[in-house]
């Protein structure tokens, strides 16, 4: 049972984990080692499986994943997993206080930015606004 990335790239399981102490036997500090963090993607055995292991999904890691399996010299057998991502959404340009001038046009500030792009509707006292309705506030 193994795992594959979209370039047919085995996906290797989670690195062995080492305990390094903060102190030496005197109390003193030791340096920190650098270079042993986790990768973004592993395999790990979990019961009787072997699960794909993301610790931080990136726009990047979106793909076919394929987990293969095959009893002794038989014929591989595998299915796919299609991985989304999804970037939440984030105010770019929505100041909470605007000020427009009384009597004259103004166009409220609400922009956005999300993937896949989000849908955007406008309530005034918690009634839609209809596209095209002009309201004198």
């Amino acid at each position: 049972l193994q795992w594959k990335d979209n370039l047919n790239n085995t996906i290797l399981p989670k690195p062995n984990k080492y305990y390094y102490p903060l102190y030496d036997s005197k109390g003193r500090r030791l340096p920190a080692v650098t270079g042993r963090n986790q990768p973004p993607m592993y395999t790990e055995t979990l019961s009787e499986s072997l699960a794909l292991m993301i610790t931080s999904l990136s726009v990047e890691m979106e793909g076919k994943y394929y987990c293969t399996a095959s009893y002794a010299n038989t014929e591989l057998m595998n299915t796919s997993v299609i991985i989304k991502t999804y970037v939440a959404i984030t105010w770019t340009n929505a100041p909470e206080n605007q000020y427009p001038i009384l009597g004259e046009d103004y166009t409220v500030k609400c922009e956005v930015k999300a993937d896949p792009n989000p849908t955007i509707d406008w309530l005034r006292n918690g009634d839609p606004i209809r596209t095209g309705d002009k309201y004198v506030v």
